[in-house]
């Protein structure tokens, strides 16, 4: 079937209209149940959330009409994760936190405890070190924020 749309019924087009159009016109639908996109919810213009669609916010599914009723949705906008692609879906990792050695710096002690370097120094002297208990780093690449919904029906 191809539909003639004026500029008028477009711009009224909703989404959920949108997408039974686009599911009726593949045959089947574009994204299948369980399907996981991003969406701009802030973004000025942008419709609310289709029919059939939930946010991915940890929510358990109260929807008979859906194959998910009574699932727990995946946590993935308060958890700020990153999705990433693996042979099955739903395991997590990673950390929140890490560290860095240097392998530059070298710190021998002396046998009175005091931090000594270099081969014939002369005196007993100290290095003080200091890091702060909360010293992170932020080491995600540039991104911009979206909210994933997830189709449930």
């Amino acid at each position: 079937m191809v539909r003639h749309w004026t500029n008028q019924s477009v711009l009224n087009y909703s989404a959920n209209n949108l997408m039974e159009s686009v599911n009726e016109n593949l045959g089947s639908p574009a994204v299948p149940i369980g399907g996981i996109l991003p969406w701009a919810k802030t973004l000025a213009g942008v419709p609310a959330i289709p029919a059939g669609f939930v946010q991915c916010d940890g929510q358990t599914l109260s929807d008979a009409d859906s194959p998910l009723n009574g699932q727990t949705m995946p946590a993935l906008n308060a958890a700020t994760q990153f999705l990433r692609g693996n042979s099955t879906s739903g395991s997590t990792g990673g950390s929140a936190t890490h560290t860095h050695d240097d392998p530059d710096i070298t710190v021998s002690r002396g046998a009175d405890g005091s931090a000594q370097s270099g081969a014939g120094h002369s005196g007993s002297h100290t290095h003080v070190v200091t890091v702060p208990a909360t010293a992170s780093t932020n080491q995600e690449p540039p991104y911009y924020s979206v909210v994933f919904v997830i189709r449930v029906k």
